[in-house]
Order: C-alpha cells, then structure tokens, then sequence
C-alpha cells in the first residue's frame, strides 16, 4: 500500500510541475513580450477640460463615442459634490 501511495505521490507530483511549467510558458506567450498582439491602437480625438481641472478623454471606435473621465490632481471621491462624482464616473454617496 506505502508504495502504491509514493508512487501516486510522485506521478502527481510530475503531472502537477508539468502543467504548472506550461501554464507559465502560456501566460509568458501572451504577456506582450515579443507576441503580435492583434489588437488596434486608437488614436484620442480630443480631450476635453473641464474647469476644475479634470478632463475627459474622447475616443470614437467604430463610430461611437467613449469618453474616459480623468479627475484633477487632488480629487478626494469622499468629499466631492455627487455632480463631481457623477462626472468622474463615481458612484453616488449613500447617506
């Protein structure tokens, strides 16, 4: 029986390095080192300044809007106005 054990111990033990050596060598692959990643590059159309310093970052990808709300330096999400929170993409407060 021991030695039915050590040797499933083993054959597990092998199986286990095994996969974990090529599940590295998979997520190496696909890490950007050297790979051909197929996906585009887009181009910001525009940014937009809002006045208290924050931006918003306008994309068009396949002909739709994306914008990407960038806060000020400073922005505090707890002690900022729900509007500013809204802006920002925050959720709102909860009371």
């Amino acid at each position: 029986m021991r030695k039915v054990f050590r040797c499933t111990a083993r054959i597990t033990a092998l199986l286990s390095s095994v996969v974990m050596a090529v599940s590295a060598q998979t997520a190496f692959a696909y890490s950007g080192s050297g790979a051909n990643n197929s996906y585009p590059e887009y181009q910001c159309d525009h940014i937009e300044y809002l006045d208290d310093g924050g931006r918003i970052y306008v994309y068009f990808i396949d002909g739709i809007k994306n914008s990407f709300p960038v806060p000020p330096d400073g922005f505090d999400p707890l002690t900022a106005s729900d509007e500013d929170l809204s802006t920002y993409g925050f959720p709102p407060k909860l009371y």
